[in-house]
């Protein structure tokens, strides 16, 4: 089977919809309970909510790794591996953003990536409550809207080749660790939603594998 699979190319955009608020909704009890940060040990920039590492970030991540702007995406409890990963990618512009590629420009260079492994230690580690975040505005769904998103999300579209997102990310949305595939259960729908539709225009092409490209 083809992994590349052109995913989100072939999914009608209310279908991503769907497939995204349910993907918001699945998994909540456990998706984010396991933190795989493999025992980093924080430094002093990083080691407390106060640290320098950790203030840059909460501006729009929050201190706790919520954010408050749907724009943005919680980084709390999200996988280690693949915090690390988009941070090295941001850095080394295999992912642009308008904003964090300047951001984790600023970050200062440290041997073996220290730094980097801190911030993304300290975020793995934090916890996402199921009350922490509030739907995104705009975006609603019905009965048959979720009852479709799951059958995406768990089935994937066999008509159009489309794996299930489940394969990768999990019935849970929970993610997987050692291949750095992101938890998506509790992320705000407006930032999935933004990603689906760059990794669909090539605008992000930095997945695992080209995965979702």
């Amino acid at each position: 089977m083809d992994v590349k699979m052109k995913i989100f190319k072939h999914i009608p955009k209310p279908a991503t919809a769907i497939a995204m608020i349910l993907i918001v909704a699945c998994g909540v009890t456990n998706a984010h309970a396991k933190a795989d940060y493999h025992g980093i040990p924080l430094g002093a920039a990083a080691a407390k909510q106060g640290g320098a590492l950790i203030a840059v970030c909460a501006a729009c991540h929050g201190i706790t790794g919520i954010s408050a702007a749907t724009e943005y995406p919680n980084l709390a409890a999200q996988r280690y591996n693949y915090l690390l990963k988009e941070l090295e990618d941001f850095r080394d512009g295999a992912r642009k953003s308008t904003i964090m590629s300047g951001m984790a420009m600023t970050i200062p260079a440290s041997a073996d990536n220290q730094n980097l492994k801190e911030i993304a230690a300290y975020f793995s580690r934090q916890s996402l409550l199921t009350t922490g975040v509030a739907p995104a505005p705009g975006v609603r769904a019905n009965a048959t809207q979720l009852k479709e998103g799951q059958k995406i999300y768990t089935q994937g579209l066999a008509s159009d080749n489309i794996p299930a997102c489940a394969a990768c990310h999990g019935l849970g949305a929970d993610g997987n660790g050692p291949m750095a595939i992101p938890a998506l259960a509790l992320q705000h729908e407006v930032y999935v939603l933004t990603q689906l539709d760059q990794f669909a225009s090539g605008a992000r092409s930095n997945s695992p594998g080209q995965v979702m490209t």
